[in-house]
């Protein structure tokens, strides 16, 4: 190889190392940008200290790692807890594809929607916790219940199969799931025989229930 070959390999070898230290360097540039957008907060609820010191935590983090699901979880939070509504939902939807059976995301999905009135969204949510999150909340019980009750009251016949399910599967949660239970059955559903099962089971879980005691003894008469 001649000298000219060399200096012309050479000066692309310089060229090829400056263009990517240029290119390098303007993806920094636009990570940063992003990172920024993510992180305003366009809310109603001025932050505390606290907050704003877990917002630049999340930077050092995200600038590191910006895929980092803790740490875009807790800016999602934040927005939420902020009033930055929309951009809680975009966050939230976004983390969906980072980690799809993270209960926590469709849990504070649910209550946003539940918050803003959008009833079916909020029902959508809960429904994919309980039918595809093998992790449950008792939160999803209660939400469901008060949306069949009070809101989707054409569709309060849906509740029946996932209350029971949870009552016969759950033990740690059955003293409550079975209150539920009879509350459905009794002020939703007006089935006096169900409601009368899911009380004396309340009971004789927690026998200090002296709201479900009453409410028996009333059914029984």
């Amino acid at each position: 190889m001649n000298k000219k070959n060399i200096a012309v390999i050479a000066i692309i070898a310089v060229i090829l190392i400056a263009g990517g230290l240029l290119i390098n360097r303007y993806y920094f540039l636009d990570n940063n940008r992003v990172i920024d957008k993510l992180l305003t907060i366009n809310g109603t609820v001025e932050l505390t200290d606290a907050q704003l010191s877990v917002i630049e935590e999340s930077r050092k983090i995200l600038n590191e790692d910006p895929n980092n699901y803790q740490a875009l979880l807790d800016v999602a939070v934040l927005k939420q807890a902020a009033g930055d509504i929309d951009g809680a939902i975009a966050m939230y939807e976004n983390l969906m594809e980072l980690r799809p059976k993270d209960i926590m995301i469709y849990n504070n999905l649910g209550t946003i929607y539940y918050n803003r009135g959008e009833y079916e969204k909020s029902e959508e949510m809960y429904l994919y916790i309980l039918d595809n999150i093998t992790y449950k909340w008792i939160n999803s019980y209660n939400e469901l219940l008060n949306i069949y009750q009070y809101h989707l009251t054409d569709k309060k016949d849906k509740f029946e199969k996932y209350i029971i399910d949870g009552v016969e599967k759950y033990e740690e949660m059955k003293p409550v799931l079975a209150s539920k239970a009879a509350v459905y059955f009794d002020d939703v559903m007006n089935d006096k025989v169900n409601a009368i099962k899911y009380y004396e089971l309340t009971v004789e879980l927690n026998s200090n229930n002296i709201t479900a005691k009453n409410r028996l003894a009333e059914l029984k008469k």
